[in-house]
C-alpha cells in the first residue's frame, strides 16, 4: 500500500520514503526512475497517477501543495482559467529547484513525535532560509558531514537512514535573527496556504494606493536590501510616466516581484487579504482551476 503523502511534501521526498518503505509494492516500480535527477512534469502526473490522483486536476493539485509553483499561479491573470497555463503538455519541462532541499532541526523532532517519522517538506531555496513555525535557519548542509541535499549530494533517505548513525533531527537548531527573512517566509506559507487565487489586477490596484501612502511616508525595509529598495525605486519612478497598475500587469512584474511588493507593504500577509476581499468581492477558489489546462490558445477541461 502507497504512504501517504504529507502536507506540504515535496515530491522527491514522497518518492523516496516508498521506496526506502514500501520497495515490495508493484505500484512503487513506476516511481522508482524518479529516484534521481530533476522532477519533470511526466513525473508529476505519473506520481498523481500512481496516487489515484487523475489528470490534470491530480497534476494541478500536486504543483500546488507539493511544490514552489503557487508562487508562480496563485497571483495571476483571473482572466485565464488554467491554475499553470501549458504545464500539463509540456512533460518535459522540470519543476523548479525540485533537487535542492532544506530542513527545521525543530519540524524534524516535532514530526518524529507525533508521526514517528520525519519528511522534507517543499522547498523554497531562492525566498525562504528560515522556518516560518519555529524561526529557525533551515539546514541546506547536513551537519554532520557537509553534504547538500540533493542527488549531487546526500539522498534525501538520510532523513530515515542518518548519516554514520546521526539522525539529523540531533542537530543543533540556529535561531535565526532576520526578522525580515521571518517575515518572507510566513508570506510565502500563507500565500501557498490561500484557497484563493489573487487577480494580478486587484492586487495592482489595492497596492498602487499602498505603495503611495507608505512612498509619502518614506518608509523602507527594516533591513536595506539591496535588490528590494531597487525594486521600489524602479516601480515608483513610474508613478508619473503611467498608471501604477499598468505597470504592474504588463509583465513588467513577476508574479513573484508582486509577493515582493505585498511582503514590503504589508506587516502580515492577512492584512492584504483584508484590503483584497474588500476589493474584490468574488474571489476564484483556486483548486477550481485544477482541471483546466491551456494549450498556447485555448482552455480545456481535462474530463476523468
Amino acid at each position: 500500500m502507497l504512504l501517504r503523502i504529507q502536507p506540504n511534501e515535496s515530491l522527491r521526498s514522497y518518492v523516496d520514503r516508498n521506496l526506502l518503505v514500501n520497495f515490495m509494492d508493484w505500484r512503487v516500480d513506476r516511481l522508482r526512475w524518479l529516484s534521481e535527477g530533476e522532477i519533470t512534469h511526466q513525473a508529476v502526473k505519473v506520481i498523481a497517477s500512481t496516487m489515484g490522483w487523475e489528470g490534470c486536476y491530480g497534476f494541478n493539485r500536486l504543483l500546488h501543495e507539493h511544490t514552489q509553483l503557487p508562487l508562480q499561479f496563485v497571483i495571476r491573470d483571473t482572466r485565464d482559467v488554467t491554475y499553470s497555463r501549458t504545464a500539463y503538455l509540456k512533460p518535459r519541462m522540470a519543476i523548479i529547484n525540485s533537487d535542492l532541499h532544506a530542513y527545521c532541526p525543530e519540524c524534524v523532532r516535532q514530526d518524529v513525535q507525533n508521526l514517528g517519522f520525519s519528511y522534507w517538506r517543499r522547498n523554497f531555496p531562492d525566498h525562504v532560509s528560515v522556518c516560518a513555525t519555529h524561526n529557525v535557519v533551515l539546514l541546506s548542509t547536513c551537519p554532520y558531514c557537509d553534504q547538500p541535499f540533493s542527488s549531487k549530494g546526500h539522498n534525501l533517505d538520510v532523513m530515515w537512514r542518518k548519516c554514520s548513525g546521526r539522525h539529523l533531527g540531533s542537530a543543533e537548531s540556529v535561531i535565526n535573527l532576520d526578522e525580515d527573512a521571518l517575515k518572507r517566509a510566513r508570506f510565502v506559507e500563507a500565500l501557498c496556504a490561500f484557497q484563493f487565487s489573487i487577480s494580478i489586477h486587484s492586487a495592482a490596484a489595492i497596492l498602487s494606493d499602498k505603495l503611495r501612502s507608505l512612498k509619502k511616508s518614506a518608509k523602507r525595509m527594516k533591513s536595506e536590501q539591496t535588490s528590494m529598495i531597487e525594486l521600489i525605486d524602479r516601480i515608483s519612478r513610474n508613478f508619473e510616466v503611467k498608471s501604477f497598475e499598468t505597470f504592474l500587469i504588463n509583465l513588467e512584474c513577476h508574479p513573484e516581484e508582486i509577493l515582493q511588493i505585498i511582503i514590503y507593504s504589508y506587516e502580515a500577509f492577512d492584512e492584504f487579504v483584508v484590503d483584497l476581499r474588500d476589493y474584490d468581492k468574488e474571489l476564484i477558489p483556486i483548486e477550481s482551476l485544477w482541471r483546466n489546462y491551456g494549450n498556447g490558445r485555448y482552455a480545456t477541461t481535462c474530463r476523468e
